[in-house]
Formats: structure tokens, C-alpha cells, sequence
């Protein structure tokens, strides 16, 4: 049983068909944000690409990778960051993730992508200080020895006051964050995403 009234004219026949277009253009624009929002993603870590460190034949990202997950060979233990400082900070970046997608579905690219910028952002700083604090286990005394010989100048009160993960801040200083559209990096970090 059909519930609208049948047209009785063609004025409200052109009517309908005007709303049907806005309709479907309103449907194709949310289409288009959707695409936008689906080729985009955030990556937080160390990109491979990064210049090596001064004194190794190793590079930052290879560092933290072996940092992450450990390496028995070298009696290295796991110590994670990434993983950890990212999902730890996830109410924040996924808040500028909430604002990337309505900024998506609005047609607005430039305001996804500074929303993006922020996600980053937030989750790189998180790693990062997820790494200053503290990440157990403590180094050994080996360690902490060699450290001491490397940089004599530094003085630390005691074992505590020395960090894993923390010698030269290279690879620390490293942590970035970096935009892809479709697997092609499109944006490197920003210290501020302009407004």
C-alpha cells in the first residue's frame, strides 16, 4: 500500500526529482570523504630511510626494532615503546582521528590532514615519553659501565638515574611521524599543525 500521495503535477514532480538530485549529490560527496578518509593513514615510529647513526653501521628504525622485540643473540631484552606509547595515548590521537573524519565527510581536506598532523604528533610524543620515563628492565651494570666510558662527562647518581634505550638520543630524536595517502608518504611531522 503506498503511503505518499501521487504526484498531482509536474511542479511537484520537478520538486521531488530536485530533492532526489540533492540527495545523491549529498550521497556522492560522502562517498568522496570516505575515499579520501580510507587512502589515508598515520605512521608512527622511525622511517627506514632515516639517516644512519654517527657512530654504527645500524639505523635508527633497525634500533628500535631490536629494542621492541629483543634480541636473545645479543642478550638484548625487549624493551617495548612503540606499540605501548602509541596505545597509550589513544584517546588523544584518536580524537584528532574522530575530527580527521568528519573533516572527511564535510569535503574539507585541508582540515583532515592537519587533524592527521595531530594524531602524529600526539602519538610520536607519547613514544617518546614513554622511552624518557623508564622502560624496564633496568640495563645491566655491564651497560651502564660502557656508557659511563663512552661519555665521561656524565655523571648519573646512581643506576636509576640511567635510562634504557636513552645513550645519545639519537634514535629517541628520530621518532617522527609521517602521513601516507594510498602507501606513498604525502606528509613528513610538523612540530604544530597549522590551523
Amino acid at each position: 500500500m503506498p503511503t505518499e500521495k501521487p504526484f498531482t503535477g509536474l511542479k511537484e514532480a520537478g520538486e521531488h526529482i530536485k530533492g532526489l538530485h540533492e540527495e545523491a549529490n549529498h550521497l556522492h560527496e560522502l562517498y568522496r570523504g570516505l575515499e579520501a578518509l580510507a587512502a589515508h593513514r598515520v605512521m608512527v615510529g622511525i622511517p627506514a630511510s632515516a639517516k644512519s647513526r654517527k657512530e654504527g653501521k645500524i639505523n635508527n628504525a633497525t634500533l628500535l626494532f631490536i629494542h621492541e622485540h629483543g634480541s636473545p643473540a645479543q642478550g638484548i631484552p625487549p624493551r617495548p615503546s612503540l606499540n605501548p606509547g602509541v596505545r597509550d595515548s589513544h584517546r588523544e590521537w584518536g580524537e584528532h582521528l574522530k575530527e580527521a573524519a568528519k573533516a572527511a565527510m564535510e569535503g574539507n581536506e585541508k582540515k583532515m590532514m592537519q587533524s592527521f598532523h595531530k594524531a602524529g604528533l600526539v602519538a610520536a610524543t607519547a613514544v617518546k615519553k614513554k622511552i624518557v620515563a623508564g622502560i624496564d628492565p633496568p640495563l645491566k651494570p655491564a651497560t651502564i659501565a660502557a656508557r659511563r666510558r663512552r661519555h665521561p662527562s656524565r655523571k648519573a647518581a646512581s643506576e636509576a638515574d640511567v635510562t634504557p634505550l636513552v645513550d645519545t638520543a639519537q634514535m629517541l630524536n628520530s621518532i617522527t611521524y609521517a602521513v601516507e595517502k594510498n602507501g606513498r608518504v604525502v606528509a613528513k611531522a610538523t612540530k604544530e599543525p597549522k590551523e
